[in-house]
């Protein structure tokens, strides 16, 4: 019989388990740094959660444990609801705990009563002390690298579980997050096993079993020997992020050189990704070009006008406009690029209400933008709405991102019908390599931004949209 419980976590968890664990890794601790990463905020500690699904086990079960496995399907976000349910499992002789959020398996904790096979590492004294920063490596380890160094827990709550194996966890997310692959990584599976022996030496030793370029996936093995006594054999599973290519305004610059248009453009959404090649290739075309960006941001080029505001706040937008009204030139166009990040769901009834509000953020990071700035588009303007090649080709795993696109291209419909003499343009984008696709299952095949932005200014500017809509996809690829 399946038993289990709701899981939770707040700011005050985290900051618990960082400080315990020795994990400080900002995708975790710093909100301003996980806005600029896939997920889009901070993401709770692979390891915390495996260590609160184990609480689903009675306390005589938790005591019995000598092994577990650990993988990771998706990200648990700080303040998000997620359901735990535990299973007996014979054949392994344990007990399994699904972590399921959003209609998807997030994570799985295979909790057994025998240790695995091991291979055996000597750990030496520790050459170094934990890590205070996260590692920045200028290039990923390779196979055949060894890694060590001290560790120890601190003020670890794990109930009745084995200390030693409470430790691997807190651990083995240290590695990840402040090792290898440290300030980029993300956890992927782990398997630990608690062996008899240990010196207590505080320490660790792992090497890089596998190292895979084009994912940047890492397999590390090796031993933990905690102070407190005791041995434990791990594999740790991993991947890196390498950094996306900062946008090539070069790449961007038309044919000829334009002088200054004496018209603005907004880019809302315009600090990053296609935002900011979009920002660059109209600065390029001459226009005083004004960008909207909620997070603190170093923008593209000195010569954009950044607009630090939130694209869902109405006053905000409402101080924007203004602000464009004094400015005295006349609007030619608006791109509406924000968008929040599109984690995978599922279409469920528990996860129909996360489906509903990712629709409901995305269109409110659009319409009022739009609302505010639409009264001062002049006659022959442009609204590029940035839609995406999900609307005609729809990802399994992407239902509201898909549902937001297709709304967005019906407030598109409704500016050409209501808002004769203005091109409004919905844009359907490839996907294409940016910080808020940078996971290992979203890189491959992506296309560079700076293309895009350029063909789409391209047709702009060449008048080659007519008023009314205009649909834009194989045109973009």
């Amino acid at each position: 019989m399946a038993a289990g419980r709701p899981l939770a976590f707040d700011e005050a968890d985290v900051a618990a388990f960082a400080a315990a664990s020795g994990d400080r890794n900002p995708l975790h601790v710093d909100r301003s740094y996980a806005r600029t990463t896939p997920f889009g905020e901070r993401v709770v500690h692979g390891s915390l959660l495996a260590l609160e699904a184990l609480r689903c086990l009675a306390d005589d079960q938790l005591a019995e444990v000598r092994a577990l496995e650990v993988t990771f399907g998706g990200a648990v976000l700080v303040g998000e609801t997620v359901e735990a349910e535990v299973r007996e499992v014979p054949q392994a002789d344990g007990w399994q705990v699904r972590v399921v959020g959003r209609g998807r398996l997030l994570a799985r904790v295979l909790a057994r009563r025998a240790p695995g096979p091991a291979e055996e590492v000597d750990v030496p004294p520790p050459a170094r002390p934990m890590r205070t920063e996260p590692n920045d490596p200028p290039a990923p380890p390779q196979a055949g690298d060894v890694i060590g160094g001290a560790y120890a827990a601190r003020g670890l709550s794990a109930g009745a579980l084995a200390p030693p194996l409470a430790e691997g966890l807190a651990w083995a997310s240290y590695v990840v997050g402040m090792e290898a692959p440290g300030l980029h990584g993300v956890f992927a599976a782990l398997k630990l096993s608690l062996l008899d022996g240990g010196g207590g030496a505080g320490a660790y030793a792992l090497r890089v079993t596998e190292h895979d370029p084009r994912t940047e996936r890492l397999v590390l093995t090796g031993v933990l020997e905690p102070a407190a006594g005791g041995r434990l054999a791990a594999v740790i599973d991993c991947f890196g992020r390498p950094a996306v290519p900062e946008i090539d305004a070069a790449a961007l610059l038309p044919a000829e050189p334009a002088a200054a248009s004496g018209r603005a453009v907004v880019v809302v959404g315009g600090s990053r990704g296609f935002g900011a090649a979009a920002a660059l290739a109209l600065l390029a075309r001459g226009h005083e070009t004004h960008v909207v960006h909620s997070s603190p941001a170093r923008l593209a080029d000195e010569r954009l006008r950044g607009h630090l505001a939130d694209a869902r706040d109405a006053e905000a937008m409402e101080r924007v406009a203004k602000e464009l009204e004094e400015r005295g030139l006349p609007l030619h166009g608006i791109v509406l690029a924000a968008s929040p990040p599109p984690l995978p769901m599922a279409v469920t009834v528990s996860s129909a209400p996360s489906v509903a509000d990712y629709v409901a953020t995305a269109l409110r990071l659009a319409v009022v933008p739009l609302g505010a700035l639409l009264p001062l588009l002049g006659r022959g303007g442009f609204v590029v709405f940035c839609s995406s090649t999900a609307v005609s080709a729809p990802p399994r795993d992407w239902p509201h991102y898909v549902a937001a696109k297709g709304a967005l291209e019906g407030v598109a419909a409704w500016t050409a019908a209501s808002t004769p003499g203005v091109r409004s343009v919905a844009a359907r984008l490839p996907k294409m390599l940016t910080a808020m696709t940078n996971l290992p299952s979203m890189r491959v095949s992506a296309a560079a931004p700076e293309p895009v932005a350029k063909r789409l200014v391209e047709l702009i500017e060449a008048d080659e949209l007519s008023p009314g809509l205009t649909v834009l996809e194989e045109e973009l690829t």
